[in-house]
This record gives structure tokens, sequence and C-alpha cells, in this order.
């Protein structure tokens, strides 16, 4: 089905999403061959007991492998008119920055890919073959037909011209108009090659050059950190020591700390205030010198009743 379709779009011209569909196809192929890896653990024995449940079919005339055969047919095919149309050959496709032919070129080598993995298919089925039932002249497959035929079809391509033109590009691939060893060749690649039967030459190399003079070193005195000239303009002076709280910790000594006064051995005792703070006392009453006052002051105290 996909293959199908894959004929359909590039009859439209719609080459970039039959890339897609055949991609789609590729990985199906692999599927198929990982497959064949699990019928290989089956032995010897084990298979002439379901060989005789197998009657006289065929790989070859199962409807899968017939249908993937007549969708390369198609496929093959549907390759031929895109190239009628646009008036190329495959050798033009295969060219070095051949304009307008990505697409094809691209569509052109997944149909190489789906030809080599269903090849692959083949020599994994021979080699299943091959230890199971043996390869020989006198082996006979279920077809009746020796297994020995089945070496010769594992080379047989499903798109013949593809790999042909491979041949005919090495055919026509001369030695001359490149590099000759040792010759320096430039990393961007943008020299030219030359032309055919003439190769370049190597670039004269130009004698290094003199080694630079450095003058002699200068020595300069050392400055103190707070005293070296800055030459950044928006730079601010350090403040002065004397400002800065203690001053620098590695040069300044801060103030010395009184000592304390010495304490009493009573660890409860509390020092004496400073007398500066002490309130004054206060004044001593005045005596009185009325007979009056002295009466209350002399009068004894009320019976309770009394008033």
């Amino acid at each position: 089905m996909e293959a199908v379709e894959v004929v359909a779009e590039m009859d439209g011209d719609l080459l970039w999403p039959a890339t897609g569909r055949l991609e789609r196809m590729l990985r199906a192929m692999r599927c198929l061959v990982a497959e064949m890896n699990i019928l290989e653990t089956m032995t010897p024995d084990t298979y002439q007991i379901i060989r005789r449940s197998l009657g006289n079919g065929s790989g070859q005339e199962s409807p899968g492998y017939n249908a993937l055969r007549l969708a390369a047919d198609g496929l093959e095919a549907a390759l031929e008119r895109v190239l009628t149309r646009r008036q190329l050959r495959l050798l033009d496709v295969y060219k070095v920055g051949a304009y307008g032919a990505e697409d094809l070129k691209r569509v052109c080598e997944q149909l190489v890919d789906l030809d080599e993995l269903f090849q692959n298919w083949l020599y994994t089925h021979y080699q299943m073959v091959r230890r199971i039932i043996g390869v020989d002249r006198s082996i006979k497959a279920l077809d009746g037909l020796p297994t020995q035929v089945l070496a010769g079809r594992m080379t047989l391509p499903l798109f013949r011209k593809l790999w042909e033109v491979r041949v005919e590009m090495t055919n026509a691939w001369k030695r001359d108009g490149g590099y000759q060893p040792g010759v320096n060749r430039p990393a961007d690649g943008t020299a030219p090659l030359g032309p055919p039967g003439v190769p370049p030459s190597a670039p004269p190399i130009s004698p290094p050059p003199p080694p630079a003079v450095l003058p002699p070193p200068v020595t300069v005195a050392a400055v103190a950190p707070d005293q070296a000239p800055s030459d950044d303009p928006w730079s601010k002076p350090e403040p002065p020591t004397s400002r800065r709280g203690f001053g620098d910790p590695t040069t300044a000594t801060p103030p010395p700390i009184p000592a304390a006064a010495p304490t009493s051995e009573d660890p409860w005792s509390r020092p004496e205030p400073p007398t500066s703070r002490r309130l004054p006392p206060a004044p001593a009453e005045e005596a009185s010198s009325s007979p009056e006052a002295d009466a209350r002051l002399t009068r004894p105290p009320k019976a309770q009743g009394q008033f």
C-alpha cells in the first residue's frame, strides 16, 4: 500500500512527501530482517517435524514476496517517468552540485536503501536454510529446486539502473586534476583543482618572518598600595587613616582599652555606682514650732469606737 502511494506522489512530482513513505518502507524491511533471526534458533531436528506439514509450498510463491517484487517494478517505472519529465539522466542527478535535483537524488538513495535491505533479507534467509537443512545440489527445497540456487538470487537487485550508475561514475573518474601527495591543501577547500590532466602546483612557501625584537624590561620601584597612582580617572582617593575607624588593620594600632576597676572578693557584691550619678540626699524635716503641731505629734491613738 505504501509503495502505491509513493508511485502516485512521484507521478505528481511530490518527491519530498514521497521520501516520508519510503522511510516507512525501510523501517518495515529492517523489521523483516530482524525477525529472521528468530527462526534461526530452530534446530534441524525440530524443523524436520514442521516440514512434514508445509506441503510443497515455496517462499517464492508467497503473496508478500511477489507483492514486493511488483512494487519494485512500479517504483522503477515511476522513477523513469520523473527523469523523462525533467529531461535528466541518472548520471546528471548524481553530479556534484546538480541544481534542482536534490529531491530526486534523495528518492534514488532511498530506493537503493530499500534494495540493499531486500538483499540483506535474502542473505539472512540463505544463512537460515544453510544452518537448518543445508545448501547443496542434492538438497531439494519444498518446490523441488536445489537449495544451491539460493546463492545466485542474492545479487539480483530490484533497481538495476541505480547500481549501474555507480559503475558508470567510477569508470568516468580520472585521477588527474587532484592534489599531488605532499602538496599543502587549503583548509577551506576554495582553491581550484585545475584543468584535467594538469595537477595544481604547490603554492610557494614564503620564508618565515624574522623574530620580533622586544625592548628591555623596565624596572619599577615598589610603591605602597595606598600611594600608587591610578590611571583610572574615575577612581577615588583612599580616605586618610584617621577617618577609617581603626585604620588599616595591618599598620594602625587600636586605642587602648581602659583597665577595669578591682572587684570585691564577694561574688554577690555589686559595684558602687559612680558618685556623679547618685541623687542628692533629701533635706531633713524641719521641727514644728507651734503647740498645735506638738500636740498632734504627742496625742495617743484613739480607742476603737471613739470619735
